[in-house]
């Protein structure tokens, strides 16, 4: 899979959410403009011009494959430990290093050679400016990405390292190209910024909503009700003496107070025995927690039988058409 059909991925499954909207990035092009301009001017005078700037949203295994020839990385560190990464190609490294020390750019592209520690030092307090430069101009951004409070940590001179440093996670990744003033060279700047799925997108004030992420989750679980008239405690005895014709005594008032129990046996709730067309069906009258108090006592439910399918208890529900007889009991085969 190329590295574009992935980043068209990732951003399929986000959701394209602010980061991406063409308005959004004309700001943010905006502030790196700016924040790389003030950072050349401020470090060694150095008028350094953003011509041209992408972004994406990459996992880390992407990342790593975009910048795997890079000559070296440096590893940024944000706030809440979220990491991220510079890469300047060698262009824009000898630039830096070329202006600092002569003050002025060779007109050819530089040998291609591996950055030394020195070249990075001279990097990292340029990269610090243009950081600590983005975040004040992405503090006047409405919905600006979450790009803020990096700074240089490390340099890796080896990109294999990459995948050691950083976390398995979603980056917001931009390439900018970059050229000098009074210089035909070009040069180029990787910036990676860690952000997690809930900052994916844009930064807003509005908390996660915590409870509708649990109910997408949880409201489709199927969960076995019961309707439960009426329950008896008996010796042993009693029970193995029952014979066909027996009768047991059911109370009045549990024929209009049918216990309706929850997957773990509690009481959940309050329901009336009636009919619905041909079907005995029951009618809720009674929810939550105050509905175990008008309900039967606990000493009636010590023995549960929860070997009964689940009441039919939806739609509407007409009174129980046959009544119910006077004497009320059950019989063993009714049990």
């Amino acid at each position: 899979m190329s590295l574009e059909e992935s980043a068209r991925i990732v951003r399929l499954k986000i959701g394209d959410k602010g980061l991406h909207d063409a308005g959004l990035a004309g700001e943010v092009k905006r502030a790196m403009r700016v924040a790389m301009a003030r950072a050349g001017a401020d470090y060694s005078n150095l008028r350094i011009l953003l011509t041209a700037m992408r972004q994406d949203v990459l996992t880390l295994e992407h990342l790593v494959s975009a910048v795997q020839e890079a000559p070296a990385v440096c590893i940024l560190k944000g706030a809440r430990d979220r990491m991220g990464l510079a890469v300047l190609d060698l262009s824009l490294i000898c630039a830096i290093v070329e202006h600092v020390t002569t003050a002025k750019i060779a007109p050819n592209l530089p040998a291609r050679r591996r950055p030394t520690p020195t070249d990075m030092a001279l990097c990292a307090g340029f990269l610090d400016r243009f950081l600590t430069s983005l975040d004040r101009e992405l503090s006047e951004v409405s919905q600006a990405p979450a790009i803020s409070g990096f700074r240089f940590r490390d340099a890796l001179t080896d990109a294999a390292s990459i995948e050691l440093s950083l976390v398995n996670d979603l980056y917001q990744f931009y390439r900018v190209a970059v050229g000098f003033d009074g210089s035909e060279r070009m040069g180029e700047i990787v910036l990676a910024f860690q952000v997690t799925n809930a900052l994916v997108g844009v930064q807003t004030q509005k908390p996660r909503d915590w409870e509708t992420d649990w109910r997408l989750q949880v409201d489709h679980v199927p969960v076995l009700i019961q309707g439960v008239m009426h329950k008896v405690s008996m010796p042993l005895a009693m029970v193995a003496a029952l014979a066909p014709g027996d009768l047991i005594d059911i109370p009045k008032e549990q024929v209009s107070r049918v216990a309706v129990l929850g997957a773990n046996g509690k009481q959940v709730g309050l329901a009336k025995l009636g009919r619905q067309g041909e079907h005995r069906a029951l009618r809720i009258v009674q929810t939550g927690h105050g509905a175990d108090k008008p309900g039967l006592p606990d000493d009636v439910f010590r023995n549960p039988d929860l070997s009964q399918p689940p009441i039919n208890a939806s739609g509407s529900l007409s009174p129980d058409d046959g009544g119910v007889p006077e004497p009320v009991s059950a019989r063993q085969e009714d049990i």
